[in-house]
């Protein structure tokens, strides 16, 4: 079992290799399949290996479709919308206060680790919860992590937001006009619950050249 774990495993990082506008990752289910599943598909490719799983206990195509769809949105939501981002803020604190580069290894190694993680066990998850597997996304492993790595995100869009604040202070030498300008922003911004950090590039970028010309 646990050689077919290894070999699922490896098989499902190429899942994505013949994707297409056409049938999406159908040639790439086929192959991790052994040809034993070839309809269009498309889902998040973190979760190739609990698909996998599903589809060699479930012959419903209907039903095929639902937990494609389910784990498509969970994969898009969970790593494209909030554990990326994470990895991406942590690592641009750490180039922020020019630390040493092995520590950008800590985010990597934990963005890694976790979506390897899944795919690894995935299979033998979805064999054995396949019943109910539908329901995956109202589970705790899910939800919890999900609410959590969600807070960690915006603690790092505020650390990093700072920090954008303060270089961009920096360079208009605290001119007293723009500290009113970004806290007007932010104020605005605040209230329309939607924070729009194209105006921040923006004065940031401004502010870079008008700290050139002077």
């Amino acid at each position: 079992m646990h050689f077919s774990n290894i070999k699922i495993f490896l098989k499902s990082l190429l899942v994505q290799v013949l994707l297409n506008k056409e049938n999406m990752q159908q040639d790439g289910y086929r192959i991790l399949s052994d040809n034993k599943f070839n309809s269009y598909i498309n889902t998040n490719p973190y979760f190739a290996t609990i698909m996998l799983g599903f589809l060699n206990r479930v012959n419903d195509i209907r039903r095929v479709d639902l937990f494609a769809s389910i784990t498509a949105f969970i994969g898009d939501d969970l790593f494209w919308g909030n554990l990326k981002p994470v990895v991406c803020m942590i690592s641009l604190v750490i180039l922020f206060f020019r630390l040493d580069y092995s520590f950008l290894l800590i985010p990597f190694i934990f963005y890694f680790f976790l979506t390897n993680f899944l795919r690894y066990y995935g299979y033998k998850y979805a064999l054995k919860n396949v019943d109910n597997i539908s329901n995956f996304y109202s589970e705790y492993i899910y939800k919890g992590f999900r609410i959590h790595i969600g807070r960690v995100k915006f603690i790092f869009y505020g650390i990093v937001f700072i920090l954008i604040l303060f270089l961009i202070l920096t360079l208009l030498n605290f001119n007293l006009n723009y500290v009113i300008i970004i806290c007007l922003i932010v104020i605005i911004n605040f209230f329309a619950r939607k924070f729009n950090y194209y105006f921040l590039v923006l004065i940031f970028i401004i502010g870079l050249v008008w700290s050139i010309v002077k």
